[in-house]
């Protein structure tokens, strides 16, 4: 009788230490899986979250191509402020251009007929001022740049015109800000081209 006692107390012992092992296996095995997690995700945030997102670099207006009417203005740069507007309507839409930029609205992005305009006032750089100001459109309406003028530019800057980028003015920061931009051509003509759906700042950049 005193023997199966002293067996079973021993089997109990042997019981508690598979479970004390058992429960020590699963310690371990979580503290690797956190440990693994952690690793993924730092090794995660240390690349952009986007894998798919362009690099993000300063953003510079170019300047004013020397063979543009803005540069011939005033004897090379202009000082005053040049503007070019027309009465665009809602059921038509239409397109407005100054000198190598141009805005073109398509029909029902407007919700009224309105006199849309593009200022530029800066006498250095392809900078431009979209207007009325902070207009917002029920569809995208189409910013685009010719790139004929800047032949020169690309030559001397080993330059290509998918290098070119429409950017937007952030009017908080000042910030410029790039725009999905594409490369068309268009009756013998290299534009480049982006959307959008309020108006404000753009510049053609690289």
């Amino acid at each position: 009788m005193k023997q199966q006692v002293v067996t079973s107390r021993r089997h109990r012992k042997q019981s508690k230490g598979v479970f004390r092992m058992k429960r020590s296996t699963q310690v371990l095995a979580l503290g690797v899986s956190v440990f693994v997690l952690a690793l993924v995700f730092t090794v995660g945030c240390g690349r952009d979250s986007n894998p798919l997102a362009p690099e993000t670099h300063q953003i510079t207006p170019l300047p004013i191509p020397p063979g543009s009417a803005l540069a011939m203005l005033g004897g090379g740069m202009h000082d005053d402020e040049q503007m070019a507007g027309e009465l665009i309507t809602a059921a038509e839409g239409g397109i407005v251009v100054l000198d190598f930029c141009a805005v073109e609205i398509p029909a029902g992005a407007l919700v009224e007929d309105v006199v849309i305009s593009i200022t530029h006032d800066d006498p250095h750089y392809a900078v431009f001022d979209m207007g009325p100001d902070g207009m917002q459109f029920a569809g995208p309406v189409m910013i685009k740049f010719n790139l004929d003028v800047y032949d020169q530019y690309m030559k001397d800057h080993g330059m290509e015109a998918d290098d070119f980028i429409i950017a937007l003015e952030d009017g908080d920061t000042g910030e410029w800000l790039p725009l999905y931009t594409i490369v068309v051509d268009d009756q013998g003509n290299t534009w480049a081209v982006a959307y959008t759906t309020h108006f404000s700042r753009y510049a053609l950049a690289d």
